[in-house]
């Protein structure tokens, strides 16, 4: 049985057009976990006008149907792997054989009484096939709706559970993350090296810092003792807390001794005794100063050298994040060159399809044209005929037989000539639809060439994009794969 003429309304846009928006406007994840939902009625009757064509499209059960629905909705990893894609160029050559066999049949003859059986049958299965695609269309809704709230709750744990992981992340790294991964390994990548010039630069202010309190200390202790002995305590240098405690003990002794000859000699002035006290406090202080400013150098010089260590391992890690990052750019450079390829390819097939779908219109409209023109010349014909048979003078039935067979003929004739301009009024109506048909496709195919070049912007780097874009093209060309099929009909 052939498909009515009024259901072959299955643009390329009912499918793949609304697919392509949604991927387009989907963010990679939502801080918010909220989803915006299509509530609009257009956004439904293209669903419902989408979810018919597939089941006219595709020749099976509604069971099968609803579980490709189901597939197609939740947008599985599966879709992604090379057997789908050999299953569907499968399917495109099959339907390719399918169309050339129908052509056959449309060039060998068209049934007048078929066309109409199958209209009259297709009116009356209409009314539950539409009801049935509008069930279809709201489970598939729920299911994407579900989906999606479970997917952005997913990618919300996995972003916190990173943030825990790396808690010396800062806050526009988090931000960064809901960019495209080429992005933020370009950011992350920019912000190691600025680090790095940071951590150098504050490296050599440190180097700097030591080497000038090794100088200070060398001028306090003297260029005879090395540091490191010092600090280990190998030497029997000894420092100027020492040397004054010894000479506070000789001062000490020296001084009972200068009190027992003064006693026996004449008494000293006052004065004389209070200045070399004076001196000594002077002394004392310059000292307890100086001992104190070491201690302070000896503390500054132990946590210099903590942070030059930290720096050090800082560094180190750096470098390493930095070559992960190398690599991983390298991989997603390979991988949107793939891309590119398969782009190209892709446009190639589109405009094979397209050359085949204009010829296959061509010949169509050639075969119409040349069953019209003979049906014109028959019809011409005919009123040849009916005009002399009008000329015949007329007589009494009774008197001449043969002019009531001429009557007859002439009914039968006329019977048939209404016919054909019948046939001629369907197959002009059939012929506007096919031109409606071509138009719509152009402009399916416009629009799908602009959006093949929205997806080859800088944007399709990502993995993610990439998929979904190859879905795109597949779901693209099978589409007109069904116009075309329909437009045989």
């Amino acid at each position: 049985m052939l498909a009515p003429l009024g259901n072959y309304k299955v643009g390329l846009n009912t499918i793949s057009t609304p697919k392509l928006n949604r991927i387009e406007k989907k963010p990679k994840y939502q801080n918010t976990g909220k989803l915006e939902t299509l509530t609009s009625d257009e956004s439904q009757d293209e669903d419902v006008k989408s979810l018919h064509s597939l089941i006219l499209k595709n020749n099976k059960p509604l069971d099968i149907i609803r579980e490709d629905i189901v597939e197609a909705v939740s947008g599985n990893s599966k879709s992604d792997n090379p057997s789908i894609i050999d299953t569907l160029r499968r399917e495109m050559k099959a339907k390719d054989v399918e169309i050339k066999s129908l052509r056959k049949e449309l060039l060998d003859g068209i049934s007048t009484v078929a066309l109409e059986d199958t209209i009259s049958d297709s009116l009356q299965n209409s009314n539950a096939q539409n009801a049935k695609i509008i069930e279809l269309a709201k489970k598939a809704r729920r299911l994407t709706v579900q989906y999606e709230k479970e997917k952005t709750k997913n990618i919300m744990l996995l972003a916190r559970i990173k943030e825990l992981e790396n808690p010396q992340v800062d806050e526009d790294k988090a931000v960064s993350s809901s960019k495209p991964t080429d992005n933020s390994m370009k950011e992350k990548l920019f912000y190691s090296m600025r680090k790095l010039e940071e951590e150098r630069m504050h490296n050599q202010t440190l180097k700097q810092e030591v080497r000038n309190l090794t100088r200070i200390l060398q001028r306090e202790v003297g260029d005879t003792v090395p540091t490191d002995q010092l600090l280990k305590g190998e030497t029997n240098w000894k420092g100027r807390s020492e040397q004054i405690i010894i000479l506070k003990e000789k001062i000490k002794e020296l001084q009972k001794r200068l009190q027992n000859e003064t006693k026996a000699n004449s008494p000293i002035p006052r004065e004389s005794m209070a200045k070399p006290n004076k001196m000594e406090d002077l002394k004392r202080k310059d000292l307890e100063r100086a001992l104190s400013e070491a201690e302070k150098y000896k503390s500054d010089y132990i946590e210099l050298k903590k942070r030059v260590d930290g720096m050090q391992s800082r560094i180190k890690i750096l470098e390493f994040d930095n070559k992960e990052y190398r690599s991983k750019i390298k991989i997603l450079l390979d991988k949107s060159e793939n891309d590119d390829k398969l782009i190209t390819a892709l446009k190639q097939e589109l405009k094979k399809q397209k050359k085949n779908i204009e010829q296959k219109n061509t010949a169509v409209f050639q075969n119409l044209k040349a069953i019209c023109a003979e049906q014109q010349e028959t019809i011409h014909t005919l009123e040849t005929k009916i005009t002399d048979m009008g000329n015949i003078p007329q007589t009494d039935p009774t008197e001449s037989p043969d002019t009531q067979d001429l009557q007859n003929q002439i009914s039968k004739f006329t019977l048939l000539v209404d016919t054909f301009k019948n046939e001629i009024k369907q197959l002009r109506e059939s012929k506007s639809e096919l031109e409606k048909q071509l138009e719509s496709e152009k402009s399916a195919n416009y629009l799908n060439k602009i959006q093949l070049q929205k997806i080859q912007k800088p944007e399709k780097n990502s993995d993610k994009k990439s998929k979904h874009s190859l879905k795109d093209t597949i779901a693209i060309l099978t589409d007109e794969n069904e116009a075309l099929k329909s437009t045989v009909f």
